[in-house]
């Protein structure tokens, strides 16, 4: 099931058996750059399978969402760029999970998510003024 997440570098381990999980119980935490420097394994290491499947399903998702968006061809291909560049870059350093990669990057994300549902709503408040109706 993992450690829990954000724990894989919580140094000394002094886990403790609850039944349902083991959890690391130490009261000094050390947090050190003994972290595995790969995004993927880390976060394997931290959530387990579950919180890995998790993790790519969302990444599948966004990279599926940058592709099918409709957006103006410069800003969907700095978007692919830089969405390559956050998962190459994942596997050498532990870098999906770092503010000062991913700050820019989900600020971008998050401001073409909001175009395109306002766009979206304009579309579809068009098509019922107009009594078309459009079935996906």
């Amino acid at each position: 099931m993992g450690q829990g997440f954000g724990s894989f570098n919580d140094t000394p381990y002094h886990f403790e058996d609850f039944g349902f999980a083991v959890l690391n119980t130490s009261k000094i935490y050390i947090n050190s750059d003994a972290h595995a420097h790969n995004s993927y394994l880390n976060i394997l290491a931290e959530t387990g399978l579950v919180g890995l499947f998790l993790v790519i399903l969302f990444l599948v998702n966004l990279r599926r969402f940058i592709g099918v968006s409709g957006l103006p061809g410069g800003i969907e291909l700095g978007l692919r760029i830089a969405f390559w560049v956050v998962i190459w870059s994942s596997f050498t350093e532990h870098r999906l999970t770092t503010p000062a990669q991913m700050l820019p990057f989900t600020i971008l994300i998050g401001l073409t998510l909001s175009k395109f549902n306002v766009y979206q709503e304009r579309t579809s408040i068009a098509h019922i003024k107009t009594g078309e109706v459009h079935t996906v």
